[in-house]
Parts: structure tokens; C-alpha cells; sequence
């Protein structure tokens, strides 16, 4: 295998990624409008740390460094969690 051919499989992961990303953040709107409608505080440290505690043993059983993947969830909870606030009105 050559190298483009290398990066047309880099190409196509990072294509899925994008489509996973974008249905991970319609599925967390839906959370954050949950969350104002009812009340609910924006953030939940709690359940913060049982996904990353998932995410890392999950990464692990893959191969992949837990750190590596604790980055990125850590990322998107930032900017999920950003988004429930704003939602909520308590910017």
C-alpha cells in the first residue's frame, strides 16, 4: 500500500468522524433542550465522569492510549456543555 493510498483511508475515517460528530451534537441539543425545559442543570459533573471512565476503558480494550481519547471526549463535553448553557440562559 502507498502512502496516498494510506491517506485516502485517513481521508474517508475522518469523513465518518465528521458524520459521528455531527449526530453526537444533534443528539446532545436535544439533551441540553431537554435539560431547560425541565429545569435541569446544564452541567452533570457526575455523569461527566462515568463517560470518560467508559470512553478510556473502551479506548484501552481497542489499543488505543486512554489519554488520547479522554482529549477528545474532553473537547466535545466542553462544547456540549457550552451549548447547554447557552440553551439554558444562564450564560
Amino acid at each position: 500500500m502507498d502512502l496516498n493510498e494510506l491517506r485516502d483511508q485517513i481521508d474517508a475515517l475522518d469523513a465518518q468522524l465528521v458524520e459521528i460528530l455531527a449526530a453526537r451534537f444533534q443528539v446532545g441539543e436535544a439533551v441540553g433542550r431537554y435539560k431547560a425545559e425541565h429545569g435541569l442543570p446544564p452541567v452533570d459533573p457526575g455523569r461527566e465522569v462515568e463517560m470518560t471512565a467508559r470512553v478510556r476503558a473502551h479506548a484501552e480494550s481497542l489499543g488505543l492510549a486512554p489519554e488520547i481519547a479522554e482529549r477528545v471526549l474532553r473537547s466535545i463535553i466542553d462544547a456540549t456543555v457550552d451549548r447547554h448553557i447557552e440553551i439554558s440562559g444562564q450564560d
